[in-house]
């Protein structure tokens, strides 16, 4: 990312307080609101993908952490402060998060490569940072960072903006099947639009928190914004180690008894060794 970029992209959001401003916090009902939902379906997402038992062991990525304000929730479910990490172009922002987590690995992203090997994490995740990027070709480069830094059998998860926001040149929506295109190689298991358009929210909340949420299960045109998750293949030796937790003790110990019932066919493996002896 050119440098030029990373400073409009820093000017953008002191405009917008982000950082600091308490609309960007819990303490913000639409916020809150939304903040909530998403929590719901990352929770989900992680038992889908057989991870949401040992969270105090996972490795943990927050692609575009800005302030890191996220990894709190991490800390709320049970996570290791010192296996969760952070990455953003915004080093202002990178520094401040630092002063609120400093056990995590918080580290500036220079729009090309992640500071970290390949494989080195079990989640990876990214929520808003990616529209934030107008130009295709910065998309393209940080998906291909996400995919290296994620392990065999890990989790990949998205939320961002599906609808961009006419008042907003800075955004873009990014529709599913964009997403997709992004993450090839990943299997999908979880897609939905999530999250009320941020005017009607703030409306609704301001009301009653019961009528913003009804409008967002049951009205899906109100719902501006894309929730997927997404797993990569275990390697071979993690596959091995499932089915042999799949199968059980009591299963491995009976295959060498099935395979003296079992007939010999000629040209087995077993055939051929008693063969040669």
């Amino acid at each position: 990312m050119r440098r030029e970029d990373v400073a409009e992209l820093n000017r953008i959001y002191d405009d917008r307080g982000y950082d600091t401003d308490p609309v960007y916090s819990d303490l913000d009902p639409c916020y809150l609101q939304r903040v909530q939902g998403v929590e719901r379906m990352f929770l989900r997402a992680l038992d889908v993908a057989g991870l949401g038992a040992r969270l105090e062991r996972l490795r943990v990525l927050d692609f575009g952490c800005g302030n890191a304000r996220w990894l709190g929730r991490w800390l709320a479910w049970g996570a290791d402060p010192t296996r969760l990490s952070g990455a953003d172009v915004r080093e202002p922002a990178i520094r401040r998060g630092q002063q609120y987590f400093p056990e995590a690995d918080l580290r500036t992203y220079d729009g090309q490569r992640l500071p970290w090997a390949s494989g080195s994490f079990d989640v990876v995740y990214q929520f808003l940072a990616m529209s934030s990027m107008v130009d295709r070709e910065y998309r393209v480069a940080a998906a291909r960072e996400m995919l290296r830094v994620l392990r065999p059998g890990g989790l990949l998860v998205w939320y961002d903006m599906a609808v961009g926001n006419p008042r907003n040149p800075n955004v873009r929506g990014l529709p599913l099947r964009e997403v997709r295109d992004y993450f090839q190689p990943l299997r999908p298991v979880l897609a939905r639009r999530l999250s009320l358009a941020p005017p009607l929210s703030r409306m609704l909340t301001a009301r009653s928190w019961a009528a913003a949420r009804f409008v967002e299960t049951t009205l899906p045109f109100s719902r501006t914004h894309l929730f997927a998750a997404f797993v990569t293949e275990p390697a071979a030796r993690d596959r091995a180690a499932q089915g042999s937790a799949v199968r059980g003790p009591a299963a491995r110990e009976s295959a060498p008894a099935a395979r003296q019932r079992r007939p010999h066919r000629a040209g087995s493996a077993d055939s051929v060794t008693r063969a040669a002896t």
